[in-house]
């Protein structure tokens, strides 16, 4: 369990470099993309971590939501950025005529960036994982 926590925390932080190295080069629809997934594998690793599993995209936000933000472990924005960022993924990956911002790149690192960090803080208190 902790090796696999290790590596999904890992593969976020990846994800959420690259989205700041798909900023530089004006790639924002993909950029946005790696922000969600930054997010989405931040929030696989914390479910692991607390012996809880989600199926799907879908599966992980509402997990997510129903063990950290209703348990007031996590507060309620946590939820609404991970389920916006999920959306504007899909919009940036199947949408070819959706256009994505500098701004809007910018607002999802930020929010990927926090959203990492409260899982990893969450993390550090659940296990021995070095988060």
């Amino acid at each position: 369990m902790a090796r696999t926590v290790e590596v999904l925390l890992g593969l976020a932080i990846h994800k959420l470099s690259a989205a700041e190295g798909l900023k530089q080069m004006r790639f924002y629809e993909d950029a946005i993309s790696r922000a969600y997934y930054g997010m989405y594998h931040a929030a696989q690793a914390l479910l692991i971590a607390y012996g809880k599993k989600a199926l799907g995209h879908a599966g992980t936000i509402s997990a997510f939501n129903h063990h950290f933000v209703k348990k007031g472990l996590i507060p309620e924005k946590y939820t609404a950025w991970f389920s916006e960022l999920k959306e504007s993924r899909e919009f940036a990956d199947y949408e070819p005529l959706k256009k994505f911002t500098k701004k809007d790149v910018e607002q999802a690192i930020k929010e990927t960036e926090e959203f990492i960090k409260i899982a990893r803080v969450l993390i550090r208190k659940k296990t021995k994982v070095k988060a």
